[in-house]
């Protein structure tokens, strides 16, 4: 059984649903209608309730259904197609044969995978202008044929291309695949064992149940069973899992346990590809293996001084800013070459940094329109403070009332509408509204959304932020924005 999500229009009809619910009950009982009333009577996490009502997310096909059917829906309006239409009958039969075709063929056959079409649109992002990183897919390649199973880990710093290098590999490897995403609540184990459990059964044409096993996603046996399973079909199978530390620790049941509730053992040519930034304190004890394992760090890759400096020339070429950089460079005085080896050190081999910078110069009203080569930031962490100075946070004293936003902000699971950050910070939505306009070159909104939301554009910004001391110290007690969401503790006309 395969997994469903919502049409764009189909999305816009179940929040509408919910919202008609939650003023019925609200007009009839004075109660509120929550996600967990729907996730207790479809025996479902209320979280994935809400990422498929909220977010657009995609859920087993049994649970699409009696979701649809407690809002009074038909699901077959819904879906943005009729599960048997997500991957033609013939070509998710023949996925395990198109998988042994694939090899060295650079493309992976899962990418048709139904399980895997929520990562699409992040990995499509990632792999924008992406050059190089050979030598991380030379050293995984070694590391395979040196041992017969393992655990292989890439760590980085933000912005190095850890995500982009996995992408890259589950793009053009055959293999399977999972990426974790803290700022679309698509970071927790059991999502993680769900998800992963179905695409082995798919690529190895195992025995498909019609649902998985009720422990399958709070323990790994069921994993470990499946992999024993698929092991014996393959010479290497590979499952490449980033970002690790963006997964929900305190989701898990067992605080002893591996991050996802990975299997200490692997059977013989069974390889995980992870990544994770560097000295993570959380996953220190988090990552226990009784196998092969083998850790590498981006940094220590002379190589990729050379990746930054071919990302920069390909930045400087794309049709969307090439003119603009052109005429930045003349008003300047300075030399294409000059630009690209000055941005080369400057960015401490931080691929996040070019993108980052590079648009700004771009802009006639850049945060560095008319800023020298000199006067551009060292780093990562100083263009993200020359962010927090135009954010207007380093007054005397700290304005709270700003403080109070950014805190709502920073412990949020998911984008919130200005009503939301409101309610949450006890402050006036208009006076909100306002702050936040300010802040628009510092905010995404994502479009899935038929209200607008915001959160921080990018999630090494928002730790950035929340690492402040002034901030932390406004912040006090953690909110829990998830219980808020999950209990509909918000004003009644609320629209989630």
């Amino acid at each position: 059984m395969g997994t469903l999500r919502p049409s764009p229009k189909g999305l816009e009809k179940l929040q509408n649903a919910f919202d008609e619910k939650h003023k019925e009950k609200r007009k009839t009982c004075g109660k509120d209608y929550t996600y967990q009333e729907i996730g207790e009577k479809v025996y479902l996490d209320p979280r994935r309730v809400s990422a498929l009502i909220r977010d657009g997310k995609s859920v087993e096909e049994a649970n699409f259904r009696n979701i649809c059917k407690e809002l009074d829906l038909d699901w077959t309006e819904i879906a943005e197609q009729p599960s048997k239409q997500l991957v033609p009958q013939r070509e998710r039969s023949s996925i395990s044969g198109k998988r042994e075709q694939s090899e060295g063929s650079g493309h992976n056959p899962m990418l048709s995978s139904p399980h895997t079409q929520i990562f699409l649109d992040l990995m499509e992002k990632k792999l924008e202008r992406f050059v190089g990183r050979k030598y991380v897919t030379t050293a995984f390649e070694q590391f395979t044929a040196q041992y017969d199973r393992g655990y292989f880990l890439l760590m980085g710093e933000p912005g190095e291309g850890k995500s982009t290098i996995a992408a890259h590999y589950a793009t053009t490897k055959s293999c399977l695949f999972y990426f974790n995403v803290r700022g679309d609540r698509q970071n927790t184990a059991s999502l993680f064992l769900e998800n992963i459990c179905w695409q082995l059964i798919e690529c190895y044409e195992l025995d498909k149940p019609s649902a998985l096993p009720p422990d399958a996603t709070q323990q790994n046996a069921f994993l470990k069973k499946l992999l024993r399973d698929a092991s014996q079909k393959t010479d290497k199978l590979v499952i490449v899992v980033d970002a690790l530390d963006e997964v929900d620790l305190g989701a898990q049941s067992d605080y002893s346990s591996n991050v996802l509730y990975l299997p200490q053992n692997l059977p013989k040519g069974v390889y995980f590809f992870l990544t994770l930034r560097r000295d993570v304190e959380a996953l220190k004890h988090r990552l226990v293996f009784d196998t092969y394992q083998e850790s590498i760090k981006l940094e220590d890759f002379a190589d990729s001084t050379k990746d930054i400096e071919d990302y920069i020339r390909k930045f400087l070429q794309d049709s969307v800013y090439k003119d603009k950089l052109i005429a930045w460079r003349k008003k300047q005085n300075i030399a294409e070459e000059t630009l690209i080896q000055t941005l080369k050190n400057k960015s401490v081999r931080n691929f996040l940094y070019i993108s980052l910078v590079l648009p700004e110069l771009a802009k006639p009203d850049g945060i560095y329109k008319d800023a020298s080569l000199k006067e551009l930031p060292q780093g990562l962490n100083k263009h993200y403070d020359r962010h927090w100075v135009l954010m207007g946070m380093n007054r005397e004293p700290p304005p709270i009332d700003r403080l109070r936003i950014i805190c709502v902000i920073c412990q949020q699971r998911d984008a919130s509408s200005c009503e939301q950050i409101a309610f949450q910070a006890g402050e006036e939505e208009p006076k909100v509204q306002l702050i936040l306009n300010g802040w628009m070159q510092f905010l995404e909104q994502p479009k899935k959304y038929h209200l607008l939301r915001y959160k921080f554009y990018h999630e090494s910004y928002k730790d950035f932020v929340f690492s402040k001391n002034e901030v932390q110290s406004a912040c006090g007690d953690p909110i829990d924005t998830d219980k808020r969401i999950l209990e509909n503790i918000v004003p009644p006309d609320v629209c989630f």
